[in-house]
């Protein structure tokens, strides 16, 4: 990806690159704990970037949060959950739940 001297993608608009900071580091939680797998969960995220960079031009700023976490949430590696790959006392937990009320949860 080519970037620009203020270190935002070439051609996206200052507030778009903003936004997609801020919602980055989240997306990437949520995405990994919601199928289980961290790699599964950033090809989910980089997917949902790619098409929300591809639509938001032609949205209000305000709906941005609500578009852009439905196109994440609708990225079809994450209706699966695949076990933790690191035994925690607690267990995988969240796999319990189901792809609903997990996002749900996360959200």
């Amino acid at each position: 990806m080519n970037a620009s001297r203020e270190g935002r993608p070439q051609g996206a608009p200052p507030a778009l690159a903003a936004f997609l900071r801020g919602v980055e580091r989240r997306g990437a939680v949520l995405a990994e704990l919601q199928c289980g797998d961290a790699d599964a969960g950033d090809a989910a995220l980089a997917q949902a970037m790619r098409r929300f960079r591809a639509e938001a031009a032609g949205q209000p700023m305000s709906q941005w949060p609500r578009r852009f976490w439905t196109l994440l949430l609708s990225q079809p590696g994450l209706r699966r959950h695949h076990g933790v790959a690191v035994e925690l006392e607690a267990g995988d937990q969240l796999a319990r739940l189901g792809s609903g009320p997990r996002a749900a949860l996360l959200l």
